[in-house]
């Protein structure tokens, strides 16, 4: 329900365990309903942790967190011994899902033949967990500012790493994932093509007001006692093939982010007064950055731009009704840069 209306429940269906797979010509979307495990990343490197069982038994947050924390301590422990001997570096892998996706439909059909064991447990997760360290200089962001949590993040900081993290070396970006920065600050980085945003924003809502609000979760079975709790690495064979092909997307995407300017716009204060004032109580939150682009562009661009969904008032239904709408609501946007600038 989004207040009193009802929505589809489609989407839904493929929120978890579903993957896109890359292919010439056009991807495709694969969803696997029997999924019973999770994808750790941490560093770039893969863990594959089992958190539910065939009863529908479920890990406990005790076990989890044990289990967190022995992928985090296994990493350190050979993060220092690469260090010592870099030449024994794990190339990240995850970074082929950063490439054209042409080029990463030939890279993975070669990867394949070797590594289809760690293909599929990535294929059929339930989501990717990425646990980003500072070790990684996922603080650093790329223009960042620096390996030091006690420094303040700003809002561009956080979600340059919800975006792409650091160069991209902790991500699998052909899945639903859930990252958490070392300082706790926690995100989603959502592969578009199997839902919209609305459903991947309704599950964090969900998720946030369990936290928040410490709600009572419903009583689940314990995972079963045959189960391993150990979390297992995935060890890749890589040749000279995939490895020059990990390279290339490494030196591909380091370019992409160079020349990708992130910035972020606040529009709180907008909001502040949105239960008294007539305008903004007919906007909907989400429609602000898009309205604020309208009237930048308006010297620009000569003729009135479309709104898109995010750009109507509420209550809104139809493309019609916003077309009637669009004459009286263009002339009051000066509004709204104005309030975000002040």
């Amino acid at each position: 329900m989004e207040r009193t209306t009802p929505l589809c429940m489609t989407q839904f269906g493929r929120l978890f365990a579903t993957t896109r797979i890359p292919n010439a010509g056009r991807d495709k979307l694969l969803t696997y309903n029997d999924s019973k495990h999770v994808i750790v990343l941490r560093g770039g490197f893969f863990w594959e942790l089992q958190v539910i069982d065939g009863r529908g038994g479920i890990m406990s947050r005790e076990q989890l967190a044990s289990a967190l924390q022995s992928i985090v301590d296994e990493h350190e422990s050979f993060r220092i011994e690469i260090e010592r001997n870099p030449e024994q570096e794990e190339l990240r892998v995850g970074l082929l899902t950063t490439e054209h996706r042409e080029t990463w439909a030939r890279a993975r059909a070669h990867l394949l033949s070797a590594n289809h064991a760690n293909i599929t447990a990535i294929d059929t997760a339930l989501f990717i967990l990425c646990l980003d360290a500072e070790s990684d200089g996922s603080f650093e962001v790329g223009l960042g500012t620096g390996g030091d949590p006690s420094i303040g993040l700003s809002m561009a900081d956080v979600s340059r790493t919800m975006l792409h993290g650091y160069r991209g070396r902790n991500r699998w970006f052909d899945k639903l994932q859930l990252i958490v920065m070392a300082n706790g600050k926690a995100g989603i980085n959502m592969e578009h093509s199997p839902y919209d945003g609305h459903t991947v924003l309704n599950y964090a809502t969900r998720v946030h007001e369990d936290i928040t609000k410490q709600s009572a979760l419903p009583e689940a079975q314990p995972l079963a006692a045959t189960v391993s709790r150990t979390p297992k690495r995935l060890t890749w064979s890589l040749d000279v093939t995939s490895r020059a092909a990990i390279q290339n997307a490494q030196h591909e995407f380091d370019a992409f982010i160079m020349r990708t300017e992130s910035s972020v716009l606040e529009v709180r204060l907008l909001f502040m007064s949105h239960e008294t004032h007539s305008l903004t109580r007919s906007f909907a939150r989400s429609c602000a950055v898009d309205q604020v682009w309208q009237e930048l562009d308006r010297g620009t661009e000569p003729e009135p731009r479309c709104l898109c969904a995010n750009g109507l008032p509420t209550g809104v239904l139809s493309l019609d009704q916003a077309a009637r709408l669009d004459l009286r609501v263009m002339p009051n946007q000066a509004f709204l840069p104005w309030c975000v600038c002040q």
